[in-house]
């Protein structure tokens, strides 16, 4: 009997210790929520920023919320914006650190975007930095050959 008391013991001190682990990863990526969706959203504007100005890189803030301000119809998903997208997209710039002086053509693997103290965002659905990148693999080289273009 003593031994058998030990084991449930033990089983229970285990189940608390899996269930506390368990309560504490759950809250840490609930917490993490609003940076991931504004590193997505942030990669969002900026490869919709380059799709539309020739694939260059943009200059500041101003350019990505002037691209949401154009945006009337709502083609750009901001998915963390709930339902002001012009407020959501200005607050982007107190969550996220963006390197306006990247150059994504000759700094292809770096990482322009990330928190304001140079930390990497939370990645649970999207990387703003593999976004970018994408966007230029998914583009095809120029050659100086028309057809090519």
């Amino acid at each position: 009997m003593k031994r058998f008391k030990q084991a449930l013991i033990l089983a229970m001190v285990g189940l608390t210790a899996f269930i506390i682990y368990t309560a504490c990863h759950i809250c840490i990526r609930v917490a993490q929520i609003p940076d991931a969706y504004a590193a997505w959203d942030t990669g969002t504007l900026l490869v919709a920023y380059m799709e539309s100005n020739h694939d260059e890189w943009p200059a500041s803030w101003d350019d990505l919320v002037g691209l949401v301000k154009a945006d009337t119809k709502g083609n750009i998903p901001l998915r963390g914006a709930g339902g002001n997208r012009l407020e959501y997209a200005e607050s982007l710039m107190n969550r996220v650190f963006i390197d306006w002086a990247f150059d994504p053509r000759k700094s292809g693997n770096g990482t322009p975007v990330t928190r304001l103290d140079g930390s990497a965002l939370p990645k649970l659905w999207a990387n703003p930095n593999a976004m970018v990148r994408e966007y230029f693999l998914e583009k095809p080289q120029k050659t100086g050959d028309p057809a090519v273009e």
